[in-house]
């Protein structure tokens, strides 16, 4: 009721506090910061986990599933993935945003540690990363040619692009990822050795 009593006695003082409202508006937005990738801490870790020699279902088995076991009981956890491979496992863990990350890390390192005796022996000490969004690629390309073959792209990538993208100012680092490489195959005949 006083906002409305007021505007209607007092209409010049009504309009001189909204283009205030609109001067400050404006003011502020030009003083927003706007970045193509914010600073944000992203909060994820990986950890990867290597276990030479034992195939997916037994990284599976005998190191996923035990140590998703002992993560159960972190706080503030968004989503946990894991995928096993041929020798090594990953965990990826999505935290919420409010979860501090070097305490999530310290945590995580606490639950491995605590479940590390009934890991099997031959697995490696797991490797804890966290991601950096500012390190994630800006560009990816990928090369096709219906006239060259698998083998002349691999080359044109390796010895000719990624050594002009390197060239270019501002351009941190260059990965040729899926080229072939050159393989030599000995075989030998055991009657004349």
């Amino acid at each position: 009721m006083f906002l409305s009593d007021f505007s209607i006695k007092r209409p010049l003082a009504t309009v001189v506090i909204i283009i205030a409202v609109m001067c400050l508006g404006l003011l502020a937005l030009k003083k927003l910061r706007v970045n193509q990738i914010p600073d944000v801490e992203q909060p994820v870790l990986v950890i990867n986990i290597p276990y030479p020699g034992a195939s997916p279902e037994t990284v599976e088995r005998e190191v996923i599933n035990r140590i998703e076991k002992s993560l159960q009981s972190i706080s503030g956890v968004y989503q946990l993935r894991s995928t096993a491979s041929e020798g090594s496992a990953s965990i990826v863990i999505i935290f919420n945003f409010n979860k501090n990350m070097i305490q999530a890390s310290d945590e995580v390192r606490n639950a491995i540690g605590s479940v590390r005796y009934k890991l099997p022996v031959e697995m490696r000490e797991p490797v804890l990363q966290r991601i950096d969004p500012s390190e994630q690629p800006i560009m990816q390309l990928a090369l096709s040619s219906t006239t060259q073959s698998h083998a002349e792209i691999s080359r044109l990538a390796e010895d000719s692009l990624s050594d002009k993208f390197r060239g270019i100012d501002g351009v941190a680092t260059v990965n040729v990822g899926g080229a072939l490489k050159r393989e030599l195959s000995v075989l030998l005949r055991a009657e004349k050795l």
